[in-house]
């Protein structure tokens, strides 16, 4: 039986890039979660069941960072920007030591973190809204 190649993920060659910001300093543990729409809902009847498709292809990512990341800046300057309606950029997620890419041409700053503070450095979460995806994952 051959061997399987050893797999090797390396957190920190993970990029995120909203509206041409680099996005870095993240917080331990999921600092990238994305968030997918249901593509069919289903229906059970009496004798058979059916399932509808759902058009709405919208998501969202949260990305989480140590309150000390310079990204809370970035995000606070496309969220002051959009207070104008035209906050919408491209976000691409990208892990460089595996197969994971993301890339949606209009996301915006949906929600500023709940700020939290301390007498240890704490993380702060900030909701990023997508109209619509395309994703690539297959593993590292």
């Amino acid at each position: 039986m051959a061997r399987k190649t050893l797999a090797t993920y390396d957190a920190s060659r993970v990029i995120v890039t909203l509206g041409g910001y680099v996005l870095d300093g993240f917080a331990k543990g999921t600092f990238i979660k994305v968030t997918t729409p249901t593509r069919y809902t289903y229906e059970a009847g009496v004798e058979a069941g059916a399932r509808a498709k759902n058009v709405d292809v919208s998501g969202q990512v949260e990305l989480t960072f140590l309150q000390t990341s310079d990204a809370h800046g970035k995000l606070h300057t496309l969220l002051t920007s959009d207070r104008g309606g035209n906050g919408a950029v491209p976000l691409i997620i990208k892990d460089f030591s595996g197969t994971f890419l993301m890339t949606a041409t209009t996301a915006w700053v949906e929600k500023e973190p709940d700020y939290e503070m301390g007498d240890t450095i704490s993380s702060w979460s900030w909701t990023i809204a997508y109209d619509s995806a395309e994703i690539y994952a297959a593993g590292n």
